[in-house]
């Protein structure tokens, strides 16, 4: 599950290069069989020329581009949400990585698309393990703040000190955080990480 969320996006760009292989096959295919035409026809000619036997065409072209364009949508809205570039909303997204010290960070990005403000409070970090899950205040001293219309606000937070008094939290598989935004939870996809 954690390789298929974090993969997502290349998931579904080799599904539509597969449907668009598949679907330049059946094309050839067909036009082969309709225009050049077959050894059937050939025998069907050669016993009758006055009997016509009507082959049906199938088209299958129809559907392949209706599943094309889901999967393109599907890939679209999903790389939108995962950089928090939704135009709708409040957007929550953010990244684990290690600075030049060594330590974990986290960098939360808030973002208002709204046409009101909103006020955003009580971030929480969720650590997520096949035993369960363990969730962390955290320490975002940028919180509780009002984020105006159409702004953002980014903020980098240390998780070093829970990773050093929490050593079992190394085995999790992935983490997301979630902020109160008016009173609402918003929270980022999870993001799958391993220890070495």
């Amino acid at each position: 599950m954690a390789f298929v969320k974090k993969y997502m996006g290349s998931i579904c760009m080799g599904l539509l290069i597969v449907c668009i292989m598949q679907q330049c096959a059946i094309s050839e295919l067909r036009e082969r069989i309709i225009n050049g035409g077959t050894l059937v026809d050939k025998v069907e000619k050669s016993i009758s020329n006055s009997v016509e036997i009507p082959i049906k065409e199938t088209s299958y072209s129809a559907w392949v581009w209706i599943v094309v364009c889901i999967i393109l949508l599907a890939a679209a809205l999903y790389i939108l949400y995962r950089f928090g570039k939704l135009p709708i909303g409040v957007n929550v997204s953010g990244k684990m990585w290690q600075d030049l010290q060594g330590r974990i960070v986290f960098t939360l990005n808030v973002r208002n698309n709204k046409k009101s403000p909103v006020e955003v409070s009580e971030a929480m970090v969720e650590f997520i393990g096949k035993s369960g899950k363990r969730r962390f205040r955290m320490p975002v001293n940028d919180f509780p703040m009002t984020l105006q219309s159409r702004t953002s606000h980014s903020v980098t937070v240390s998780l070093q000190r829970l990773f050093d008094l929490n050593s079992d939290l190394r085995n999790m598989m992935a983490l997301n955080v979630a902020v109160k935004c008016n009173g609402k939870t918003k929270s980022t996809l999870p993001q799958p990480f391993k220890f070495k």
